[in-house]
């Protein structure tokens, strides 16, 4: 008798602390990509919120206007029921999903 190996499960597991969703950050104002006064952010809320701020969040790039100057996506002010997301680059629209983990 051969070996078939493992079932394959029909649905991704979640972590009941994992978080995860997609995300558009959308500059105001059009920049001509020398001058802008701030950086596009979004803020994501997590709900129900997580005991506390002791989690990672990995962001993967879904797509852009222009790929090739998003610059950096960046996480911060993180908090038990949410963070903000921005990028740092010249584009105008940054697609991205955000993945939280705790740590």
């Amino acid at each position: 008798m051969a070996f078939t190996g493992f079932p394959i499960p029909t649905r991704e597991y979640t972590p009941p602390d994992q978080r995860t969703g997609v995300v558009t950050i959308t500059r105001a104002s059009a920049s001509d990509g020398w001058l802008h006064t701030a950086d596009p952010s979004v803020s994501i809320a997590l709900s129900p919120a997580l005991p506390d701020a002791a989690y990672a969040v990995q962001v993967d790039l879904i797509s852009a206007d222009d790929l090739g100057r998003v610059g950096q996506v960046v996480a911060y002010d993180r908090a038990a029921n949410g963070f903000k997301l921005r990028f740092t680059g010249a584009t105008n629209n940054v697609q991205v999903r955000w993945t939280t983990t705790r740590i």
